[in-house]
């Protein structure tokens, strides 16, 4: 009896320690994992163009601000030509480490160069789009399937704005001292429908005008903290009243501002991207 009471006290200890060593192996993985994400956060960060291209008489505002770690948006700039500007926003459905895997995929995939035959050519908005759009398809992929995303071009030349859009918001239209207004064009999620098309929208920029591109990451903000917002309209957010009156710059800062000042949990978070373009002269 003393042998099975010593053998049940022994065994009881045993399973003390193994239960106390349980909460500390499960910090451990935590830690792991976080130290896991932030690295790839900060590949992540490594991939976006940093400093932004330089295009004469255009200025370009970013605004990137994941919810966590690693984000499921992705910009991307770069010069295609003397004269051209190319300019790429995605938004991959879904969060955490396979969307941020996701837009990798993407980030490839808006290329808005072409070599064939030994020449270069340029690639329209909406045939970027569509590419894209089929190569999602063809992945056929069980996580993060799906995305939204923009392309866009513009002529220093013309000083003529082109984009195609993908599920993404409508792009803004910003001119000094006017109402700013919503450039709404055709476009569906990308990597939903077989053969879908992208209507690729033009503007001519003045001297002041700039053109805003986002994720829909802004529209949830700007609804949370505006109670009279109606179905996620961002154009009845004074924000949006304010754009045309103020630098863009100054806008995307408001933004930023109220993003640090938001408490954890104050609003269904989600990455915020923000690409502004400015013609100076």
């Amino acid at each position: 009896m003393a042998l099975v009471k010593q053998h049940v006290q022994e065994e009881g200890r045993t399973e003390a320690i193994q239960s106390a060593r349980i909460p500390h192996s499960a910090d451990r993985d935590l830690t792991s994992l976080q130290e896991e994400l932030r690295l790839a956060g900060e590949v992540q960060r490594a991939m976006l163009p940093n400093p932004m291209p330089r295009m004469e008489g255009l200025s370009i505002d970013v605004l990137f601000r994941p919810a966590d770690y690693v984000s499921g948006d992705i910009y991307a700039a770069c010069r295609l030509d003397e004269t051209h500007l190319g300019l790429a926003l995605a938004d991959v459905t879904g969060h955490g480490l396979p969307a941020a895997l996701m837009t990798f995929f993407l980030k490839r995939g808006l290329r808005g160069r072409e070599v064939a035959n030994g020449q270069a050519r340029l690639c329209l908005p909406d045939e970027v789009l569509r590419r894209l759009n089929a190569e999602l398809l063809e992945a056929n992929l069980d996580y993060c399937p799906y995305a939204t995303a923009a392309y866009a071009t513009y002529d220093r030349l013309s000083h003529r704005v082109s984009w195609a859009r993908g599920g993404l918001p409508f792009p803004i239209l910003v001119r000094p001292g006017r109402v700013a207004v919503q450039v709404r064009s055709q476009g569906s999620l990308l990597g939903a429908f077989e053969g879908a098309e992208f209507e690729t929208a033009s503007i001519d920029l003045g001297v002041g005008d700039g053109v805003i591109f986002a994720t829909d990451g802004l529209e949830a903000l700007l609804a949370y903290e505006e109670s009279r917002l109606r179905h996620d309209d961002v154009s009845q957010t004074p924000w949006f009243g304010t754009l045309g009156h103020r630098p863009l710059r100054e806008s995307l800062a408001e933004i930023e501002r109220r993003l640090e000042e938001a408490a954890p949990g104050s609003w269904p978070a989600d990455d915020v991207t923000v690409l502004a373009l400015t013609r100076r002269f």
